[in-house]
């Protein structure tokens, strides 16, 4: 995996990230920048902001994630979605950077919540 070749998606090694104001608890940690929309994913949240619009899901509330399948298709898009579900049968749809990079996101995402469960 080499962070260098994502187009959209970075790992994030700093407390800010512009375009986003967090509570000192909240720190970044995976970044995806699309043309549309930014999607931060924070070590409590995963945060979405498309124009003027927000949405946003707490880390402990997800009870599942879809990330699709994307794999092995050909011409598959450079970004694609993935689903959360909370605890309430709640969807929402998030960006996400397909190929390597969607290694990182998913990694990221599965870290986090093991981190919570435990």
């Amino acid at each position: 995996m080499d962070p260098e070749t994502w187009l959209y998606s970075k790992i994030i090694a700093t407390p800010t990230v512009y375009g986003f104001s967090l509570k000192k608890e909240k720190l970044p940690v995976f970044l995806i920048e699309g043309n549309n929309a930014k999607t931060l994913v924070t070590t409590r949240r995963i945060i979405e902001i498309s124009g003027i619009k927000r949405k946003e899901i707490s880390i402990i509330d997800i009870d599942d994630i879809i990330y699709g399948d994307f794999k092995g298709r050909p011409n598959k898009p450079s970004m694609s979605i993935f689903r959360t579900i909370d605890l309430y049968g709640d969807e929402l749809n998030f960006q996400l950077e397909t190929g390597a990079a969607s290694v990182g996101l998913i990694t990221s995402l599965n870290t986090l919540i093991n981190l919570i469960s435990e």
